[in-house]
């Protein structure tokens, strides 16, 4: 098979898939009861400063659903790594979610992505971040999310959500999908703000305990 039929193959694999997951998505949302915290404190940090919305890598497939349900008048671009998972998750979003830009870069070119961020939070738009991705260890916050923040002079807002029940799936980050009818508690954590008097590692753990919510 020659390198345009595989790619036209695997571009469509991508595309079948991309639709399966967000039909079921959708599906299994409209089920759901949702608990929403600390939106109004997001709004305020999105009025007033250049704006990250890091989340755990696990909790990434409802997020362009959440966005597109509490805040579809909000800007957001997604940093995403060009790898088949990242074409997947660029996928449904292109396909439902007109409010959300993905940004595709490869995993291992931090530059690219950090130039990325910047001119994304230059156009007042919400980055999208997961810190311990696109590959862990889980739970583990990156430095990069850190320092882009410094460098863009941006506030973090930390975002996660939890359920009464889910699926969790044998990937790495043990990847979490709610179960239909489930209650799903949604929480925009408390502002963080990478303090410049101590350094990079430190400002990572501080943002991990904040990502625990």
């Amino acid at each position: 098979m020659g390198y345009m039929n595989k790619k036209f193959f695997e571009d469509t694999k991508n595309y079948i898939v991309a639709y399966i997951i967000q039909k079921m998505m959708r599906l299994i949302v409209k089920t759901c009861t949702f608990d929403v915290r600390g939106l109004d404190n997001f709004r305020d940090t999105v009025a007033n400063n250049k704006t990250i919305l890091a989340l755990w890598h696990n909790r990434l497939p409802l997020m362009p659903r959440f966005v597109k349900m509490f805040t579809p008048d909000i800007d957001y671009a997604a940093v995403i790594s060009k790898s088949r998972d990242g074409r997947l998750l660029t996928n449904i979003i292109d396909r439902s979610f007109p409010n959300v830009d993905t940004i595709l870069v490869p995993h291992n070119a931090k530059h690219k992505a950090l130039k990325a961020l910047i001119e994304a939070l230059k156009e007042n738009k919400v980055v999208i971040i997961t810190p311990d991705g696109p590959r862990g260890p889980r739970y583990e916050v990156k430095h990069g999310v850190v320092f882009g923040a410094k460098k863009a002079q941006a506030h973090i807002v930390p975002f996660s959500w939890a359920t009464t029940s889910c699926w969790k799936l044998s990937t790495w980050d043990k990847m979490m999908i709610p179960k239909p009818f489930s209650t799903i508690e949604v929480t925009f954590g408390e502002t963080f703000v990478p303090d410049s008097e101590v350094s990079l590692e430190e400002n990572a753990k501080n943002l991990e305990k904040r990502l625990h919510i």
